[in-house]
Formats: structure tokens, sequence, C-alpha cells
């Protein structure tokens, strides 16, 4: 996203400086400085579509700025493996598309990790059983999972 918002502005010869700003403050600076350029004419959809993988790590105004270059939307998003330290742009995100498409199915995770997560959530408003719905091939790659007690202790008096 830096290198593509610094690209547009870079076209419309906006300089912004971000040197010793944190990363927040300098995407802040940055999506800013876009959307003033859009709120001005100076740029609009350039783009047929754009695709945003792991959305849930985009800011609200982010979200915006992408949904204003592009005729088309897509985006993947699962605010349970949210990184940044951003505002919650899922209801933003949902604005923005047209339609939403709930992946029951995953790949990534072997079965011992859905085992031991699942037991985690066991109970959990919400939780979908992972293990009922991976597509992880264990056959060819088995999964194992090491615990150690003091994790599992921490665990336990969270809940």
């Amino acid at each position: 996203m830096r290198g593509f918002f610094d690209q547009i502005l870079l076209e419309h010869d906006v300089p912004v400086i971000t040197k010793g700003m944190k990363l927040p403050e300098a995407r802040a600076a940055r999506a800013a400085a876009v959307d003033s350029l859009i709120k001005k004419g100076e740029v609009g959809t350039i783009f047929d579509a754009l695709l945003l993988d792991e959305a849930q790590d985009y800011s609200p105004n982010e979200i915006r700025i992408f949904r204003a270059l592009t005729k088309t939307l897509v985006a993947t998003s699962d605010t349970r493996q949210k990184i940044y330290s951003v505002e919650d742009s899922a209801k933003t995100l949902s604005n923005c598309i047209d339609q939403i498409y709930e992946l029951k199915y995953h790949f990534r995770n072997g079965h011992e990790i859905c085992r031991l997560a699942d037991g985690i959530m066991s109970g959990k408003p919400g939780h979908t059983p992972l293990l009922k719905h991976s597509s992880y091939n264990e056959a060819k790659y088995p999964s194992s999972v090491t615990t150690k007690v003091g994790f599992l202790l921490l665990i336990k008096l969270q809940q």
C-alpha cells in the first residue's frame, strides 16, 4: 500500500514527508494526501479492479480510498487475523463491496493445529470449527502440535 499511495502522490507532485513518523502516523499521512487528491477531483477511478488481501489490516479511510480508485473492489478479510493496530474497517469494507462470500473451508492449518484451536474455542459464540472445514492435505504434510503447560494455563486463565 505504501508504494501504491506513494506512486499516486509522486504522479501528482504531492510530497508527503514521513521521516520520523511511526508506521500508523505515516500511513494516515499518505492516506490523507491521496484522499485530498480524490476529493479535489484530481484522482478518480483509475483501475478496472483492485484486490485487497488481508483487508482487515487497512483503516476505514484506506478502504474508502481503494474503493474510490476502482470500478471493482475485491477483498479478502478475516477480522480474527488482524495484525496492525488500525481502527476496525469491517463495516466500511462491507459498505464498499456489493457481495459478501463467506468462506468456510481452509487449506493452511494442519489437523492437529485445528484440533487444538477448536479445543480452545469450544463453546465460544460464533466459533466455526476448523477441523470440520479443513481441506489441508494431512496425509502429505502431517501436522503436529507441541504444547507447554504454562501456555495452556495462560489460555485457561483468559477464558
